[in-house]
């Protein structure tokens, strides 16, 4: 995490490069092997269904990550809770990469959608305000698309 908040830091955020973007892909495909099929233009495979629906189930207000993790079961743990400042900018960036309305349903099927809802629960006025944007965002699309006959 340290690692992306300095990337952040110097404009140089996943999604501001093919290699950035690979290389972050890589990684995370060990763990979600669908996230392989990913890309810039297509993130949406990025996103796991079971983790995130997960975490929408088991959403928690404030991180209580942050402190010392001892136990292995402690990382395993830490690893599938999602940090909404490091997953809604994801889910941001795969909104706006929208090409069709199947896109926009497959971010409800994926449970993005709905992890964006629960952050509005959050102690954190940003994590709130982001999750917010989101789905003014979304919501906007969705008409938009249907208004234009692609449904």
């Amino acid at each position: 995490m340290k690692i992306l908040v300095r990337l952040d830091a110097d404009q140089l955020n996943i999604v501001s490069s093919a290699e950035t973007w690979n290389a972050f892909r890589s990684v995370w495909s060990i763990y979600h092997t669908e996230a392989i099929a990913s890309s810039l233009d297509s993130p949406f495979a990025l996103v796991d269904t079971e983790d995130t629906k997960r975490n929408v189930w088991e959403f928690q207000l404030e991180s209580s990550l942050t402190g010392k993790l001892d136990k292995l079961e402690d990382l395993r743990t830490a690893y599938r809770t999602y940090d909404p400042l490091f997953w809604l900018p994801i889910i941001a960036y795969c909104l706006q990469t929208v090409t069709h309305p199947s896109q926009l349903t497959v971010m409800i099927e994926n449970y993005s959608i709905g992890y964006a809802l629960v952050c509005l629960s959050s102690e954190r006025e940003e994590v709130r305000k982001m999750a917010g944007s989101i789905l003014v965002r979304w919501e906007y699309m969705s008409e938009v698309l249907h208004l234009s006959g692609n449904y």
